[in-house]
């Protein structure tokens, strides 16, 4: 079984269209944890109904916190062999968690990684893929640099999180950075999916609200928090 977390915050606009491609997924042996943190706007509506007529989603409400502690929360509560994280304004392609779950039994990975989209003003282009024919990678500092910069469109073993007892740092951007980092370093290969993609939205202008220096003081933080840097 995949856990699926999906952390919400005041993303209406875009959260049917994110729940909805993890319902139309061909993989179906899914639990979806919707975290709810402190939205207030009609997100509450969308993931509680979501939740009624699919007994797979499980609503969670949460005191506003921050998307580390949604995630970190959600984790808590995951009960499946992997672990997926979809932000509540992308969505995925019907065939991604199916692709991903294939890549991982065949290869016995604890990562596996898939293709990136990027969504802009009603257009898909491609923002990341794995070499045409590659299905894996060996790990290594230079590779992680390049590889480390979301949790998203990636499944990850929940034992290796487990074992790890790897968390997201609260309070801050970035992150996903260290967290990315201690997860790819633990691992010999990354594998990545044949088929399948993760839809990023770069239409949601809400998303990051901080300002230049806030993110530039955020970056600071989480690298220097973050092991084998």
């Amino acid at each position: 079984m995949i856990s699926v977390i999906v952390p919400i915050y005041n993303t209406e606009q875009y959260l049917d269209r994110c729940l909805e491609s993890i319902v139309q997924q061909t993989y179906d042996n899914l639990e979806v944890i919707l975290i709810n943190d402190g939205s207030t706007d009609g997100s509450v509506r969308i993931a509680q109904n979501y939740a009624k007529k699919d007994k797979r989603f499980q609503y969670i409400h949460q005191e506003n916190q921050g998307l580390s502690i949604s995630r970190n929360n959600g984790m808590a509560l995951a009960k499946g062999e992997y672990i997926s994280f979809i932000d509540s304004d992308d969505y995925i392609s019907s065939d991604y968690l199916e692709a991903q779950m294939r890549a991982a039994v065949k290869g016995d990975f604890d990562i596996i990684g898939s293709h990136i989209q990027r969504y802009r003003r009603g257009k898909l282009s491609t923002l990341w893929k794995p070499n045409e024919n590659q299905t894996s990678i060996s790990i290594s500092p230079g590779t992680i640099n390049t590889l480390a910069c979301w949790a998203h469109s990636r499944l990850y073993r929940k034992s290796m999180i487990d074992r790890l007892q790897a968390t997201f740092l609260k309070n801050v951007i970035f992150e996903d950075i260290p967290f990315s980092w201690e997860v790819l370093i633990s691992t010999q290969k990354l594998g990545f999916a044949k088929a399948g993609y993760y839809a990023y939205n770069r239409d949601n202008q809400n998303a990051i609200t901080r300002t230049v220096l806030e993110r530039s003081i955020d970056l600071i933080f989480v690298l220097d928090h973050t092991r084998y840097w």
